[in-house]
């Protein structure tokens, strides 16, 4: 059987013969994934650069840089500028779920290079969240078989450790409380 050719490295290849004088930089975006309700993470992004030499000997050959979360002076030698990742449809309270993690409409400089762009994924996961329900103490409202149970509190325990600010945490906790309470039938207590 015959040998499988990436659709990126054929499209490479087409990009090569066709014009050997343009640079070729590919861009690959790195996946990421967060808890629902937490900060969102940093994103990563590796750049190739597929560049054509030829020696003062007249010997040419391909020359492949990699640039793992280049600076600005990197991006610039690549022919980009304004160069930022953003998931156009995430915030830190999105639903669980996956989101295109893409670059912005960064300036580039397409007479002199070809760019490929591969976006990557946010991966939103569910926060764990460990409710542990008690009765409060209140001595004139004891617990008597089949009445109504009163006076019920709620211990909510998650990992707080993405969640931001303090600020942030203490409205994250609210948010919990409110959408795990609010549902509960207020005769039941």
């Amino acid at each position: 059987p015959g040998k499988y050719i990436p659709a990126m490295l054929l499209r490479l290849l087409l990009e090569y013969l066709t014009d050997p004088d343009k640079q070729t930089v590919i861009i690959e975006v790195g996946n990421a994934q967060k808890k629902f309700g937490e900060v969102m993470p940093q994103f990563s992004v590796k750049m190739t650069a597929v560049k054509n030499v030829v020696s003062s000997t007249g010997v040419a050959s391909t020359e492949i840089t990699v640039f793992d979360n280049p600076t600005s002076t990197q991006l610039a030698n690549l022919g980009i500028t304004n160069f930022q990742l953003i998931t156009p449809t995430a915030t830190k309270l999105t639903k669980v779920g996956t989101y295109p993690i893409t670059p912005n409409n960064f300036t580039a400089n397409t007479a002199n290079f070809t760019y490929f762009v591969k976006n990557g994924v946010l991966t939103i996961n569910p926060m764990p969240i460990k409710i542990v329900a008690y009765q409060k103490k209140d001595p004139a409202n004891p617990l008597v078989y089949g009445q109504p149970i009163r006076g019920i509190g709620f211990l909510y325990i998650l990992d707080e450790t993405n969640l931001g600010t303090e600020q942030e945490k203490k409205e994250f906790r609210l948010a919990v409380l409110l959408k795990h309470q609010l549902p509960i039938n207020p005769n039941a207590y």
